[in-house]
């Protein structure tokens, strides 16, 4: 028990540290319970919802206007999916940012000087951790042209009625057809 102590005294926690951690605890808790409050309000303001009244419209002027409502949400899903190809985008600039404040800090001796009793940390782990760097970037990059693809096809669509999840994979898999050419017709199934 003794030894314990001493182990958790070696951490230097002082009041206030111990302070600061509760208080972004408590900040945490906050706003757990203010996000699975608004779910609640959504969902009972989902569940409360009238029924709808019958439209006395002609049935093509109804076509018509779920036609128009359909050619509205494949813009915004277009619009939606050029803004996550941008995050992405942002994504990969952080990830060099934090790839050159990492490099600089395990490569740089000298802003380890100041530390009593610090060994400088190994190289070998900065050489490991370019492969995370590597991978997230690929991930990235490969979310980035898939949303770039997803939103001009979504651009693209002409058709009418509703965009469904079919018409999404054939967008797709005209999307592989161009890319790749006749190398996909003797891949792909059939």
């Amino acid at each position: 028990m003794h030894n314990q102590l001493n182990s958790l005294a070696t951490l230097n926690i002082g009041g206030g540290e111990i302070i600061l951690i509760l208080v972004i605890l408590f900040i945490l808790a906050v706003v757990a319970v203010v996000f699975f409050g608004l779910i609640y309000l959504l969902v009972r303001a989902v569940q409360n919802r009238p029924a709808p009244v019958p439209s006395t419209l002609a049935q093509d002027v109804l076509l018509q206007n779920q036609q128009k409502k359909d050619r509205e949400h494949l813009r915004l899903l277009s619009i939606f999916h050029f803004v996550v190809a941008g995050l992405a985008l942002f994504g990969i600039a952080f990830l060099f940012v934090h790839y050159f404040i990492m490099h600089t800090a395990f490569s740089n001796p000298d802003m380890w000087k100041g530390q009593q009793n610090a060994a400088l940390p190994p190289k070998a782990f900065l050489d490991a951790f370019v492969w995370f760097y590597v991978f997230m970037g690929a991930i990235f990059l490969i979310g980035m042209g898939a949303k770039c693809d997803f939103g001009c096809f979504s651009l693209a669509e002409k058709a009418p009625g509703v965009f469904d999840s079919s018409r999404g994979l054939e967008l797709f898999a005209d999307s592989i057809r161009n890319r790749f050419g006749r190398f996909y017709d003797y891949c792909a199934f059939p």
